[in-house]
């Protein structure tokens, strides 16, 4: 059976799995992970390459498989047990993993490392490299020239919960000080999202900006209109390795979001910083504090300059509510400030297992504290930081830093939630502790009681965002006009409106004429329906696939499919049997890319990152068609073929290698020509053929869609109005002459085909 384990995904550094150990037994949560991490090669961890981590997981899971079919284990038995705690982190750690691999190695490929500083560079120069390709383009451009009618992306959806529960993540939660109805949350691919009315209706504040990638927000206490955003994914990743996780440093809005800029924090990507928490001084709003990975930074004018103020990683701060002089941070330790942040001196308090430290003061009794470790313990003070204790264990299940949630209610010291895979609270001061029922989805990353509310809270989590009004039990959501959806990727029907995704942590769902639905989750295996989708069956397959498993329908039966796993199988029952149509094939353990020619299925091009084969009889033999393709440098996503000819062909390369990202066969790839042109130097991730006479193509990249056609010399943006996100597929729907795009945080969008 399959097991790739491509239904939706997270993507985490493999550094998120490390810790410390600072006694002899620490919490089961993370000893898997300690365990895997011990097989890593004794290098500084700027020497560890990709293909270290890679090899370092794959020798421990060999010898420690994972039972996936536990994640069929429904939200409300996840945690009844020990042992169901225990499987259910298995599985998370062994998906985590393979989401990072998934994203990791092709962008990486073939150093295992990336250059930041560069890549920095070409993020920089995209807008002035896609006005240069329009501008050569002349008249040639025709629509896409901005003197012309626009082709305008549209968004698509979902655009509220898919099934009550499937969003999107959010990382933070923040409320307007003078008016709690307006809400701003932070999402790690989605940007800043805004509702002034409570959470009913949302608008995108941030589409336009370097990144996408929002840690956490802060809005001015004396003037609304002025807001600070931490970028960065400071939980999603651990030691990111790609250009939207590192941080840009710290952006501000002077007019509610309509426009920003940089503050005197301007990180470079290359500087492999986050921004984990970022708060305003209560009355004197030109303070703020910002708990970074480099340590504490502090401004006190507005964001002009920045002094570092602790030097060890941190990872929470807060100011007092009413008495803004008092300020703490945690790193290791809970450090204390008298001074309003010029200076802190440490504590007793520690989080020995320390990757990732919560703390929050009583807003209804200031000289109260509490603490959240990633070990699960939770720690009060009740003489503003004098003295600790633990209270009794909660019995949250935390994975790590990923999911780690303190909040204390603004009414009572006493009232006090934590959250992490579930939530827990307690309302004696941590003497017992309860189970609260699931925020609609589970693994939660931000809680925020309403001010002034004890018995009204919003839950941040993998599947968007959530408001109970009684404590906790019940939820409902507040998704509706959100866009934040981190897709994977898009097939569409040839016969009716039907499409479906994959997404990040949110299952498989299904668009038909203007519906959006939650089909199942795949836990990374092979599915058909008979009905529309309506209902689905397992498919079985012969041997393991990839994280994300190429599967393609014949062009003319729709009973025959072929998937490519660790050979390339054939199946003229919808899935039932299998025939290996390939045998093994030189270089390849798994494939990465499969198509089935439209006008001739005897045309079969598979291929992995490094390696193409082509058969021309359906079966057996296949030739190497490698030569000619720069897999020396780069890594092949992707490939397509002409509706009309199986012999012309495209392929597309991930990577950071100029020069080196489309090639075209009009010989079925006994040759090659490259036909990058001027593209900006970004990874390709799709490609797809539209069916004319000029044999016109698009292109899904790390920075948006690009179009080329026989009468064109070179590439064109196609990408007006599509936000600043990575595409990952790409489809053509021909009844209503579409191309829609799946993105990675912010759901799916449509566009008229050129």
């Amino acid at each position: 059976m399959v097991r790739n384990f491509g239904d939706v995904k997270t993507v985490l550094s493999p550094y998120s799995f490390i810790a410390v150990l600072c006694f002899l037994t620490v919490a089961p949560v993370n000893a898997r992970a300690q365990q895997w991490a011990a097989n890593l090669p004794k290098k500084s961890p700027q020497e560890l390459t990709f293909k270290d981590f890679q090899k370092a997981f794959q020798e421990y899971s060999q010898q420690h498989p994972v039972g996936i079919e536990q994640e069929n284990v429904a939200p409300k038995q996840r945690f009844e047990k020990a042992e169901a705690i225990q499987a259910k982190i298995a599985i998370e750690e062994q998906k985590l993993f393979k989401r990072w691999e998934w994203l990791m190695e092709p962008r990486t490929y073939p150093s295992g490392r990336l250059n930041q500083a560069a890549i920095t560079e070409i993020r920089e120069r995209i807008s002035e490299e896609d006005k240069q390709l329009l501008k050569n383009a002349g008249p040639a451009a025709g629509p896409m020239m901005p003197a012309g009618p626009p082709v305008v992306w549209k968004f698509l959806g979902p655009s509220d919960a898919i099934g009550g529960t499937n969003m999107g993540r959010v990382n933070s939660i923040n409320f307007d000080p003078k008016n709690s109805k307006i809400i701003y949350i932070g999402t790690p691919d989605g940007g800043v999202w805004r509702s002034a009315t409570g959470g009913t209706a949302w608008s995108p504040l941030f589409d336009s900006q370097p990144t996408l990638s929002v840690g956490d927000v802060a809005v001015d206490p004396n003037d609304s209109k002025t807001l600070y955003v931490a970028t960065s994914d400071p939980y999603g990743y651990g030691t990111p390795f790609w250009g939207g996780t590192y941080s840009v440093g710290v952006r501000k809005s002077t007019n509610g979001g309509t426009t920003w800029s940089d503050t005197g924090l301007p990180w470079r990507i290359d500087q492999n910083r986050t921004i984990r928490r970022l708060v305003i001084h209560p009355t004197d709003s030109k303070i703020l504090l910002a708990a970074t990975s480099d340590g504490v930074y502090r401004t006190d004018n507005a964001g002009l300059t920045w002094n570092q103020v602790v030097t060890a990683s941190a990872y929470d701060a807060e100011f007092q509510h009413n008495d803004g002089k008092i300020a703490y941070v945690t790193t290791s330790h809970v450090m204390k400030s008298t001074n309003a942040g010029e200076t802190f001196d440490a504590t007793t308090a520690t989080c020995c297992f320390g990757s990732r430290y919560s703390i929050e003061i009583a807003h209804s009794n200031p000289k109260t504290l509490y603490t959240l470790c990633t070990d699960g313990a939770v720690q009060k003070s009740t003489d503003a930081g004098a003295s600790w204790a633990n209270t009794r264990a909660p019995g949250v299940s935390l994975y790590g830093y990923y999911d780690n949630v303190l909040a204390v209610s603004p009414v009572s010291d006493k009232v006090v939630w934590v959250a992490g895979f579930n939530i827990m609270k307690t309302t004696d001061g941590g003497a017992t502790w309860a189970s609260v029922p699931t925020a609609g989805h589970t693994d939660n990353h931000v809680l925020r009681f309403l001010p002034s509310s004890g018995s009204t809270i919003l839950a941040g989590n993998d599947g968007g965002l959530f408001k109970s009004t009684n404590s906790g039990s019940t939820w409902t959501s507040l998704n509706k006009g959100l866009a934040i959806t981190q897709f994977y990727g898009v097939g569409s029907s040839k016969t009716t409106k039907i499409m479906e995704l994959g997404a990040q942590d949110n299952g498989h769902v299904k668009y038909d004429t203007g519906t959006w639905t939650s089909m199942s989750i795949q836990y990374g295996e092979l599915y058909r329906s008979t009905n529309g989708g309506t209902t689905f069956g397992c498919i079985d397959t012969p041997c393991n696939g990839n994280w994300v498993t190429p599967l393609q329908q014949d062009p003319t039966k729709a009973t025959t499919i072929y998937a490519a796993t660790c050979k390339v199988y054939k199946s003229t029952d919808q899935g039932i049997d299998w025939t290996d149509i390939s045998g093994t094939l030189a270089g390849i353990t798994t494939f990465v890319s499969l198509k089935v020619a439209p006008s001739d299925p005897n045309y079969i091009y598979a291929g992995s990152g490094n390696k193409l084969y082509r058969t021309i009889t359906g079966g057996m033999p296949w030739h190497d068609i490698t030569a000619g393709l720069p897999v020396v440098s780069n890594y092949l996503t992707d490939v397509t073929v002409s509706d009309t000819d199986p012999k012309l062909v495209w392929v597309t390369f991930s990577g950071y290698n100029a020069t080196d990202k489309v090639y075209k066969s009009q010989n079925g790839g006994e040759t090659w020509e490259n036909i990058s042109g001027t593209l900006p130097n970004m990874p390709v991730n799709a490609i797809v053929y539209e069916k004319k006479a000029d044999n016109p193509v698009y292109i899904g990249t790390d920075a948006g869609v690009y179009y080329r056609n026989d009468g064109l010399a070179d590439w064109v943006p196609y990408k007006s109005g599509l936000p600043n996100v990575i595409v990952d597929r790409l489809e053509i729907l021909y009844g209503t002459k579409v191309i829609r795009a799946a993105t990675y945080g912010r759901g799916c969008w449509e566009a008229p085909l050129r």
